[in-house]
């Protein structure tokens, strides 16, 4: 309507594609490419709108692929190109016919495939429009069950369905907003539910769920695992938008067994974890109500998902109660260089400045000199590189700056759950304290208790048989740094080194100290090109992989 507004519609070419399909197939992989999913993955949609086109159009079955897009446009633009390309122009008058296709991902990945695939193609549409319907009925896709039977669920009332006894397995529910003070007028509902399994885990090959909003059975679905998982405790679920009601709304989820002549729901336990109210994935994942510029796109793999800045990222976060926002706390790599300058800046107070070497660090800053009533803004300006001008073999041509793997706003600073390394841990063993960016399992969160001394570790976990002398194998619970190292006892416990040892330095840092905006005079962050990547790139250190 733009174009057409501003005159300009009957002039132009428009297309419409697609890099790649998606495969349904139970048990197969849902991008990558392989032989019994290629007629789900290798076909993309082409919608080509020429210039002053009659409208209807026409369907061209020929064997098209990505590469013959810039030919069509090229000649219909009149363009003379002065290269070689590898497609064909779709409006040539030179008639051609493709005998193959190929599917090409990278020089490791190149597949080619014959005119078997076309049928191959045919065949899978009509199992999917069998699966999800045309598209008519917008509603028909909450109907779609994983399991025998599981449709007949849908849309009953749990008193209406049988109820066994509680499963005795615990689940995560992680939702982007928090439904228990939900504005249904808001442009932002929860429709896609997900979760994990916990505990309570049998080696079943899988489970079929139930999930149920407000009482009514919305969805039903199934855990799944990678090829190489020995759980398959992760699931998610579609439920219609008109499940949830403003305000305070229930999530249940149900082990769905097969009983005699029935279906039969047996109660998890439930731990709801709202994103958009906790704010773990801020920086991660967009969060509904946050501005935020100065990220690339969401990544992740089996470790867990990141987002890269483009050196300077940029949230604004909404505070519901200032007297809880005490602390900024950070999980971030710094990259593949040697050394990253990295600024935070909050309501445009300089809390933190650091010169990051390559790795994992937590970064962690009080929020007492930053005014501030109801919003936040976060800044990370750091130095930038491209990787394609850093590596040989690499297409990367973003502008990277950190990579963000959480950002926590909390009233009090969170231990992360390390273990102490061998010779502390002592009768008791390390706790599982609280972290936002580590392990989370249901049940597993303790309270910290007395630390005189402030480093994070309690007085009972310093002096382990709690008679009042520092033994050998114990640290001082009345000094923070007892083997004199620059490092507090808790950073080192929680970054793996040795707290006994003064050669033993840790891998990470925590800031609590902040900068005066003086410090920051005449600093420009860097662009580095060509510089020698770090010699840890693939070292271990968990960087993430692009």
């Amino acid at each position: 309507q733009r174009l057409k507004d501003i005159g300009v519609y009957e002039d132009s070419i428009m297309i419409v594609t697609a890099d790649h399909g998606v495969s349904f197939r139970p048990g197969d992989n849902r991008r990558a490419i392989s032989e019994t999913n290629a007629q789900d993955i290798a076909p993309v949609p082409v919608l080509i709108k020429l210039p002053h086109s009659k409208k209807g159009g026409e369907v061209d079955d020929r064997l098209v692929e990505s590469v013959d897009i810039l030919p069509t446009i090229a000649e219909v633009l009149e363009v003379d190109l002065n290269w070689v390309m590898d497609g064909k122009s779709l409006v040539s008058s030179e008639p051609w016919v493709n005998e193959s296709q190929c599917f090409f991902d990278g020089e490791d990945n190149k597949q080619l495939f014959d005119l078997e695939l076309h049928e191959r193609k045919v065949e899978a549409a009509n199992e999917r429009i069998m699966v999800f319907g045309t598209g008519a009925d917008p509603q028909a896709i909450f109907g779609i069950s994983p399991f025998e039977g599981g449709e007949r669920l849908l849309g009953h009332q749990i008193s209406e369905v049988g109820l066994g006894p509680r499963s005795g397995r615990a689940c995560e529910v992680v939702l982007p907003v928090d439904v228990h003070r939900l504005d249904t007028s808001d442009s932002f509902i929860p429709a896609q539910i997900s979760g994990k399994i916990t505990s309570g885990w049998k080696n079943e090959p899988e489970l079929s769920l139930a999930v149920a909003v407000n009482g009514v059975i919305q969805a039903v679905t199934r855990t799944w695992g990678g090829a190489k998982a020995t759980q398959p405790d992760d699931w998610s679920a579609m439920v219609p938008a008109v499940a949830f009601r403003d305000g305070e709304n229930m999530i249940e989820i149900f082990e769905v067994v097969l009983a005699p002549d029935a279906l039969e729901l047996m109660a998890l336990d439930v731990h709801v974890v709202s994103l958009g109210d906790d704010e773990n994935s801020l920086g991660v994942v967009t969060v509904p109500g946050v501005e935020e510029s100065g990220f690339h796109i969401t990544e992740s793999n089996m470790s867990g998902s990141w987002r890269w800045t483009d050196g300077h990222g940029r949230l604004v976060v909404p505070i519901k109660d200032p007297q809880k926002a005490r602390y900024l706390e950070l999980k971030i790599s710094s990259g593949d260089l040697e050394e990253t300058e990295l600024l935070v800046r909050v309501n445009t107070i300089t809390l933190m400045r650091e010169k990051l070497k390559s790795g994992v660090w937590f970064l962690s800053e009080r929020l007492d000199r930053v005014q501030f009533d109801d919003t936040l803004e976060i800044e990370l300006i750091s130095d930038t590189y491209i990787p394609a001008e850093v590596y040989e073999d690499n297409y990367d041509t973003r502008t990277l700056g950190v990579c963000v793997h959480g950002i926590h706003i909390t009233q009090d600073p969170s231990p992360t759950p390390t273990p102490a390394p061998k010779g502390h841990q002592g009768k008791r063993g390390p706790k599982n304290l609280k972290w936002p960016f580590g392990p989370r399992q249901v049940g597993d969160i303790v309270e910290m208790g007395p630390d005189a001394d402030g480093d994070g570790l309690e007085d009972s976990d310093e002096d382990l048989d709690q008679d009042g002398v520092v033994d050998p194998e114990e640290t001082d619970p009345n000094n923070s740094d007892t083997d004199d190292d620059s490092f507090t006892d808790g950073l080192e416990v929680r970054c793996g080194s040795n707290p006994l040892d003064p050669l033993s330095l840790p891998d990470c840092t925590i800031f609590r100290g902040g900068f005066e905006s003086g410090d920051l005079d005449g600093w420009i962050p860097k662009h580095h090109v060509g510089k020698t990547p770090s010699s840890d790139r693939t070292g271990g250190r968990h960087l993430p992989q692009r």
